[in-house]
C-alpha cells in the first residue's frame, strides 16, 4: 500500500487518504477549469489478499497471514493478478492527473 501511496504522489495525485474502511485507499485529483459541471471519476480497485500460499521462492514472494473466517491464521498472496490491475490504477490516475487545467473544478 505504500508503494501506492507513493507512486500516487509522485504523478500529482492531490489529496491520498489511508486506512479508509480499514485497508482503503482514497485519491483525489483536482481540475482547474471552471465549469458549469461538476465532473467526477471514480475508479474502485480490490487490493485484497486471497488464502493461497505463494510458493514461487522469489525474493519478494508476500510472506503474510490473515485470520480466516474460522480464526485460523492461514498464508495469504495476491495471485489472482492484483500486481496488474494496481498498476491499471495508477496509470487510470496518471491520464487526468497529466491535463489537470482542462478538468472542471471540483467543490469538496
Amino acid at each position: 500500500m505504500a508503494h501506492l501511496i507513493e507512486q500516487a504522489s509522485e504523478i500529482g495525485v492531490d489529496d491520498i487518504r489511508s486506512g479508509v474502511a480499514g485497508y482503503g485507499i482514497v485519491a483525489v485529483i483536482r481540475g482547474g477549469a471552471v465549469s458549469q459541471f461538476e465532473g467526477r471519476i471514480v475508479h474502485r480497485e480490490l487490493l485484497d489478499a486471497l488464502p493461497v500460499k505463494e510458493s514461487t521462492g522469489l525474493p519478494y514472494v508476500l510472506r503474510a497471514e490473515a485470520c480466516s473466517e474460522s480464526g485460523k491464521w492461514v498464508p495469504v498472496s495476491h495471485a489472482c493478478g492484483r500486481d496488474c490491475q494496481m498498476a491499471v490504477v495508477l496509470a487510470a490516475a496518471h491520464v487526468p492527473a497529466s491535463p489537470r487545467d482542462a478538468l472542471p473544478e471540483m467543490s469538496s
